[in-house]
């Protein structure tokens, strides 16, 4: 770990709990999570933090924290990746700080670029991808071990994921793990579905209908809250 990273968590009272968590996380997740938090502070200290969202499967899991506490950290599948929408402002920040091995233009993605980071825990750099983009419209700040996230609303990321081109399985078990925060925070089924576009409605019909590994889904809603909600998106396509 970053030393002025240890310092901060320190400070904040949350280092003993974020060693804790990181004992117990995937030694594949553990340098993506330690450096996901290290830039979380950077960019705070640069005064930078209403010019990123963080999205994606981090995104995710800062709505499980959220929910959860940090408990729900080692539980969480991980991921390889972090994904930010930023400008050149944060770039420079963190080249300015972590040890940049790449900077590269998607060849695929119009406005995004993946940075390389090595870390002296990782035995790979972690990827991170940043997109230059409009920030989500709603966005939300979550804690995480005593620092400010900004993320995509619950909502805003709901929709994100049931957008994507290309669903894996770990998109659709991001979608469930939502839909059960959406619940824990008792949302009522109609109101999710009235947020919904055609295409949104269509895609989490088909996800909750072909079922899903428990395991995976660190909240479930109840029975009767699904078929609930499958009754519902049925009747709107």
């Amino acid at each position: 770990m970053e030393r002025d990273l240890e310092q901060r968590l320190r400070e904040l009272g949350t280092l003993e709990q974020f060693n804790r968590d990181m004992q117990r996380v995937k030694d594949d997740v553990r340098p993506v999570l330690t450096t996901l938090v290290a830039i979380g502070n950077k960019i705070h200290e640069c005064g930078l933090q209403e010019e990123y969202v963080l999205y994606g499967g981090y995104g995710v899991l800062m709505h499980l924290v959220n929910a959860l506490g940090t408990e729900a950290i080692p539980r969480w599948r991980g991921s390889s990746d972090i994904d930010l929408i930023g400008n050149e402002r944060i770039v420079q920040a963190l080249k300015g700080y972590f040890n940049v091995v790449s900077d590269r233009p998607s060849p695929n993605v119009k406005g995004k670029r993946t940075l390389r980071i090595k870390v002296d825990e990782a035995e790979k750099s972690i990827k991170l991808d940043m997109k230059f983009a409009e920030k989500p419209e709603e966005i939300a700040t979550v804690e995480l071990y005593g620092l400010s996230i900004k993320v995509p609303t619950l909502l805003s990321q709901f929709k994100m994921k049931l957008r994507l081109e290309r669903q894996l399985v770990r998109d659709n078990q991001d979608v469930l793990n939502l839909l059960g925060v959406y619940y824990l925070n008792k949302g009522s089924s109609a109101e999710l579905v009235g947020n919904l576009d055609m295409l949104e409605r269509k895609n989490l019909y088909r996800i909750l209908t072909e079922g899903f590994i428990r395991e995976e889904v660190l909240i479930e809603p109840d029975k009767r809250y699904l078929s609930s909600l499958k009754s519902t998106l049925r009747r709107g396509l």
